[in-house]
């Protein structure tokens, strides 16, 4: 920018003594004035080369956001599957975890059933063998009472042949 004020100031001046100076003068204000012309020019490319290679740079910046969104889509898709499939299963695990409650409930219910039918035969066992108890009892005495009997009945037999 710097550059082009100070070619227009020069062209400016340089026009308002064209007309005054001597002819050597004169060629050498053509000779300045041709080079700032070309040097003018050549800003004007460098202006252009520098606004295509900006126009590049921001075709290459907007791939490159593409690029990047993609990867994210891609990363976020990725990550939201994965966490869909754990959801899934960790779904899985407690449908097999209320199983198993349930199923523990069912065997913790058989054991009690169990204790108390095995309480009602402990009961009943233990009736038993005081019945048995009671008839070894009531066996005895009356093997003894038929032992006497038969000591008496052996006595009696025993005297009445003797009297005989």
């Amino acid at each position: 920018m710097k550059f082009l004020a100070f070619s227009s100031l020069l062209i400016l001046t340089g026009c308002t003594t064209l007309g005054t100076a001597p002819q050597s003068e004169k060629y050498q204000m053509e000779m300045t004035l041709h080079k700032t012309r070309a040097d003018l020019e050549e800003a004007k490319h460098d202006l252009h080369t520098l606004k295509m290679e900006l126009s590049i740079l921001e075709g290459k910046m907007v791939n490159h956001e593409d690029q990047m969104a993609s990867i994210k889509k891609e990363t976020f898709d990725l990550h939201q599957t994965k966490l869909e499939n754990c959801h899934v299963q960790i779904l899985g695990l407690e449908r097999k975890f209320t199983l198993l409650e349930t199923k523990q409930e069912e065997i913790f219910l058989g054991f009690q059933k169990i204790a108390s039918v095995s309480n009602e035969m402990s009961k009943a066992l233990a009736q038993g063998k005081e019945k048995i108890n009671e008839l070894e009892r009531s066996l005895a005495t009356q093997c003894k009472t038929a032992t006497e009997l038969s000591k008496k009945m052996t006595l009696a037999l025993d005297q009445t042949t003797k009297l005989e």
